[in-house]
């Protein structure tokens, strides 16, 4: 890897390296700082998937990431300057960098070829589907809400670019608790639980606080199970979410406790 390239936004020291291979890898640390996040190492840790690390001077190691999750901490900072960030780290630092493997602050803006902007828009592309599947947004309304949001950020159709003219549509089903599904069987939820369980849908886990928790396999997302939010907020915020199913899985349960 090459030094460390510091620059400034709005007094806030960014650095960045510009790997081996060309890849420009940011220290975690700043971005996180930048973004306004009070802790910026457990930002970094929640929301950053490829974090690696690269040595410091005098010893110790900074946490670098990749584009891809500076996007990440970008679309959950509060900051209002965070989407004045995004276009500033996107159409001019990395351009520069590539082109003259530093920062210089542009006279003119750089222009980005196709293949530039599709780069980008994939990395918040990236970002934005793992914040659909989170809020509950399913097969195609997840496309369609992240190509979206995409393309009112950065001007490029991915779907378009994929030649995806258009989407099947889906089939408008009720989504049940295993409870719910067990009823007109005569079943109870952990009966249903445990059926699921047998059928390859599902596989029983534990969580950090060693409380059984249901995993959906492939088999299970594939017959529609899905993790969705209950309305409820764990102690930290986050939202509380729940595995359900389709009411077509109920007519699997039917002929298996038949």
């Amino acid at each position: 890897m090459t030094q460390l390239i510091p620059f400034e936004f709005d007094a806030a020291t960014v650095r960045v390296i510009q790997g081996d291979d060309g890849e420009a890898l940011f220290v975690g640390h700043d971005i996180a700082t930048a973004l306004g996040y009070a802790k910026p190492e457990n930002a970094i840790a929640r929301h950053c998937r490829r974090q690696t690390t690269t040595p410091k001077q005098g010893g110790g190691y900074h946490t670098v990431i990749r584009e891809s999750d500076v996007y990440r901490l970008i679309v959950r900072s509060k900051l209002p300057s965070a989407e004045r960030f995004e276009a500033w780290v996107f159409e001019e630092v990395l351009p520069a960098i590539r082109k003259h493997g530093r920062y210089e602050a542009p006279a003119v803006p750089v222009r980005q070829d196709k293949t530039t902007d599709i780069a980008r828009a994939s990395a918040i592309a990236s970002a934005l589907d793992g914040a659909a599947r989170a809020f509950g947004f399913d097969d195609n309304m997840r496309l369609l809400s992240v190509n979206q949001a995409v393309q009112k950020r950065t001007g490029v159709d991915l779907l378009a670019e994929l030649g995806a003219t258009h989407l099947l549509s889906p089939i408008n089903e009720r989504y049940m608790t295993v409870t719910e599904l067990g009823t007109p069987c005569g079943m109870s939820g952990r009966a249903v639980n445990l059926l699921l369980r047998d059928l390859g849908y599902q596989w029983q886990d534990k969580d950090g606080r060693g409380k059984t928790i249901w995993r959906l396999t492939d088999a299970g997302r594939a017959a529609g199970g899905r993790m969705l939010d209950t309305g409820k907020k764990h102690g930290d915020g986050t939202p509380v979410q729940q595995l359900k199913w389709p009411e077509s899985v109920a007519e699997v349960l039917r002929e298996e406790a038949a």
